[in-house]
């Protein structure tokens, strides 16, 4: 593997713009309803063998879906991981928004790509188009893709001109000039956080569980993702989490969610709110940093975990 550094990570975040053709009505957090729409999507646009599970194509570690939706483990991943973390993170709309859209009214969502993502990115654009053009949500409303923006505000598609050969502007690490000994997360979707297989609420979640998970995601993704080698010194990591004490203002929130593989309605539960943090914080800056387009716990993939960092805590 070679050496890595976060300075450089490859990943930039889209901004969508779609219209809803008709009135529709959404959940009140759409992540789950998104990711899925965009799976089936993706899938339909570049399968050609119609096989099932894409394991036993032998296409599959030359095809585009499961590159973009389903990684295959790279072969020096052992048999630990046979669970890849995915190129994208879909950012849906606040939490709880009322879900009804009017005719012609906006319906704006993000998505993070990641690695090997941003190498498809027209073919994403694609995907998202047919998505939203057969519809979301049981309703199958349909809605139109107006033009999707970098986080830069450079335009990368538009419904008049198509896709441009504009590069998106691409994640840049932030170095702090100063030791950072405090700060405040501001979870904008549920943080799913757990121990042992058991959810943590507002109660039970501390500081040395959420560092530690925005220190093993990094590392996943840039040696099991990228391909990278990042090794992290844990055992100093764990020392300096224990050391941090942490304010939450943080509630509950459980909502049911449709599991398209298991055919049935789930609950799922995370927190959400304000929580600073102060303690010896160096040494996590990086992954902090770099977990603003990450996320940090459980379902990443569809918006959970999203969180803005206050910089006048730091």
């Amino acid at each position: 593997m070679q050496a890595f550094s976060v300075q450089n990570f490859p990943l930039a975040r889209l901004h969508f713009v779609a219209t809803a053709d008709h009135d529709l009505q959404l959940p009140r957090f759409t992540g789950s309803m998104l990711r899925g729409a965009f799976g089936h999507a993706l899938k339909n646009l570049v399968c050609v063998t119609g096989l099932d599970d894409c394991r036993q194509c032998p296409l599959y570690r030359s095809c585009a879906y499961p590159a973009v939706f389903q990684p295959p483990p790279p072969a020096h991943a052992g048999r630990g991981h046979a669970q890849i973390p995915v190129p994208y993170v879909v950012e849906p709309p606040p939490f709880d928004h009322s879900g009804r859209y009017g005719a012609g009214k906006e319906f704006c969502f993000s998505m993070v790509l990641i690695g090997p993502a941003l190498d498809h990115q027209n073919l994403i654009i694609s995907a998202w188009r047919r998505a939203l053009a057969t519809g979301l949500g049981p309703g199958r409303a349909r809605l139109t893709l107006q033009r999707v923006v970098d986080e830069g505000g450079n335009l990368v598609y538009s419904r008049q001109g198509g896709a441009t050969r504009h590069q998106p502007v691409r994640y840049e690490f932030v170095p702090q000039s100063r030791p950072v000994s405090q700060l405040t997360f501001e979870f904008v979707t549920p943080l799913n956080l757990r121990s042992r297989g058991r959810e943590l609420d507002c109660d039970s979640v501390n500081p040395y569980i959420l560092l530690m998970a925005l220190a093993r995601r990094t590392t996943n993704f840039t040696t099991l993702l990228l391909g990278c080698k990042l090794l992290p010194d844990y055992s100093r990591l764990a020392q300096q989490a224990q050391k941090a004490e942490g304010h939450k203002q943080l509630v509950w929130k459980i909502w049911r969610r449709k599991s398209s593989r298991q055919k049935q309605s789930m609950p799922i539960g995370g927190v959400i709110g304000r929580w600073h943090l102060k303690g010896p914080l160096d040494d996590f800056w990086p992954f902090i940093h770099l977990g603003q387009w990450l996320h940090v716990g459980k379902k990443c993939s569809f918006g959970l975990g999203r969180y803005i960092i206050n910089r006048e805590a730091t």
